[in-house]
């Protein structure tokens, strides 16, 4: 069986502070991505050098936004030199089996376990993996482009997966990243490199390179039937490798199985319970998944053209992808994006007002809140219903009348239809909770009479989906 996984939560969102490098770093006449205005416009640089207890800073530079209400900061520039220093020599070095290794260290910064000088990690890493019971062989897609420490950390954290030693692994690059490519080589991995297809910033990149990966792992390795999708942002469990060998032989025995999802985003603890419960849901692929080489070539003919907008995933949610064939999530997860135990003692059944996919009365909303789950949207419903394991008490929610499960409604009973003003009890009762658990989508600064505490950038505020505005003392408003 599955073993126990307690998803990782989210606390609040430190100060700035905490996040500072213990070196500066060069820069030269950069301008903000985010900036509009002229150049000449408010550019403010800070006092002479100073000394904190992080290092030394050796450079200074920070851009306003005038207006309460602005959104973009005025363009930021800045230069400053760093006299050179001796670098790091260790013993190590001297090993011409290591050459590579050193080289990837001189030139990068930031791989602390790669470039010690006390047991640097190297590629027979993956050899220390403990072995599983392997029933096929599934290899491990990884896919990154731009972002070699997520890579990093993710590699890490695979090699070291029990089954790792066993399992091949492709590293599916969008774009020659060079540092990504010299990492690769390093731990001896095979690599195909995707040309990016689509404008930056769009979501074409993304779709495209899916497609292109989805398709691709299945002719590098001709023999295999299923492969395993696994984006870079991602942290495994100890059982990631196990849990789809175990697995794997749902999509064989269950032509209405499309894939077997890893993640699960009602993963919490007070709604998720058992590490070897798989739910059957309407839903789409995503952060950690397996899929066949049959679904893998349907899908290619039929995946988002680089022409259309919208995200891959939504597209494979489609009834024309779906086709009436359902995903397999773990009541507990398997991966944590970078966002138990019990016995059962009886099934419990809510029904609540939904005509439609949409929960235009925000009914599954409300109940999310209340039972602290996932709140941004109630994807994981299978033919209209929620399934929540309360510490081993199961609860059903069925809306009503889209869910062919509403049969089972008791007549007498009324159809809970949140109001407005449960609404806001339901998202006020919650806030503290989702402080803990969701991220900010961004950064708003509000306005201060100090310039000291906005060069300090103590003015941030971080605003959640839902407008809950929280500062850098953890208060509310």
């Amino acid at each position: 069986m599955f073993p126990n996984l307690t998803s990782p939560t989210t606390t609040h969102p430190p100060s700035l502070r905490d996040y500072m490098p213990s070196h500066a770093y060069t820069s030269s006449n950069t301008r903000s991505n985010n900036s509009t205005g002229p150049l000449r416009h408010q550019q403010e640089q800070t006092p002479p050098l100073q000394e904190v207890s992080r290092g030394r800073v050796w450079g200074e530079a920070v851009t306003t936004i005038r207006r309460p209400d602005g959104i973009f900061g005025y363009p930021l520039s800045m230069d400053t030199r760093v006299p050179k220093v001796s670098g790091v020599w260790c013993k190590w070095h001297e090993d011409p089996h290591m050459q590579e290794q050193r080289e990837f260290c001189d030139t990068y910064e930031g791989y602390v376990t790669l470039c010690t000088c006390v047991h640097p990690v190297t590629a027979s890493v993956r050899q220390s993996a403990p072995e599983i019971t392997m029933n096929e062989i599934i290899p491990v897609a990884m896919l990154t482009a731009i972002k070699p420490f997520n890579f990093y950390r993710q590699l890490l954290n695979l090699l070291e997966t029990p089954g790792a030693a066993q399992t091949p692994i492709l590293v599916m690059v969008d774009g020659a990243n060079t540092e990504i490519l010299r990492l690769v080589r390093l731990f001896g991995l095979d690599v195909l490199v995707h040309r990016p297809q689509g404008a930056p910033g769009t979501t074409t990149l993304l779709n495209m390179h899916f497609r292109f990966s989805v398709h691709n792992v299945f002719n590098f390795f001709p023999e295999v039937d299923k492969a395993i999708i696994l984006e870079d942002d991602l942290l495994l469990s100890p059982d990631f490798l196990s849990f789809f060998q175990q697995t794997a032989w749902l999509l064989d025995a269950d032509p209405t199985i499309f894939c077997v999802n890893a993640f699960s985003v009602n993963s919490y603890r007070e709604v998720a319970w058992d590490p070897t419960l798989l739910r059957r849901i309407n839903m789409f692929p995503q952060f950690g998944w397996m899929i066949s080489r049959r679904w893998a070539r349907e899908q290619y003919r039929a995946w988002i053209s680089e022409k259309q907008t919208g995200d891959w995933d939504w597209w494979l949610s489609s009834e024309n992808s779906l086709q009436g064939r359902h995903a397999l999530v773990p009541e507990v997860g398997r991966t944590y994006h970078a966002g138990a135990a019990g016995a059962h003692t009886g099934i419990f059944r809510m029904f609540i007002a939904s005509e439609t996919k949409s929960d235009e009365y925000n009914s599954f909303y409300v109940m999310q809140l209340c039972l602290r789950g996932f709140v941004q949207d109630s994807r994981e419903k299978y033919n209209g219903a929620v399934r929540f394991n309360l510490q081993g008490r199961v609860l059903y929610i069925i809306g009503c009348p889209a869910s062919p499960y509403c049969l089972l409604f008791p007549k007498g009973v009324s159809i809970l239809k949140p109001s407005p003003e449960l609404i806001l009890i339901a998202e006020r009762s919650s806030q503290k909770w989702q402080t803990r658990n969701y991220p900010p989508y961004y950064l708003q600064r509000s306005y201060v009479r100090d310039p000291h505490q906005e060069f300090l950038m103590e003015n941030l505020l971080y605003r959640y989906w839902n407008g809950t505005f929280v500062d850098s003392t953890g208060a509310t408003f």
